[in-house]
């Protein structure tokens, strides 16, 4: 059984790697661009390498979020002792405790 201690990370682990890698692609665009500007055979280097760039960083962020959601494999016992104090509080609200006290009182002293 698989527990997560975060498990709205899960949720937006896909929406994580598709941004990433929309992003990753849109700098990818826009580098190749820039490299057209220089001249053909740059442009042409520069749409050759990293093409899988984008697609990786993005299922990198989608294991990255996945790994911050925290799952838990399995389960497991564990023993724990505790000590305690006992402690018990009564307070007398009848009647008879509104007699006064005779010589010496108790709330006096």
């Amino acid at each position: 059984m698989i527990e997560f201690d975060f498990p709205i990370l899960l949720y937006m682990a896909p929406a994580a790697g598709f941004v990433m890698t929309s992003l990753a692609y849109w700098a990818r665009q826009a580098r190749v661009k820039r490299a057209r500007q220089w001249s053909e055979e740059l442009a042409n280097t520069a749409q050759q390498s990293g093409r899988r760039g984008p697609l990786l960083l993005g299922v990198a962020t989608l294991a990255a979020t996945v790994s911050l959601a925290g799952p838990r494999f399995g389960s497991r016992v564990v023993e724990t002792e505790s000590k305690g104090l006992s402690l018990v509080i009564a307070v007398d609200v009848s009647r008879s405790m509104l007699a006064e006290d005779g010589d010496p009182s108790r709330l006096v002293s």
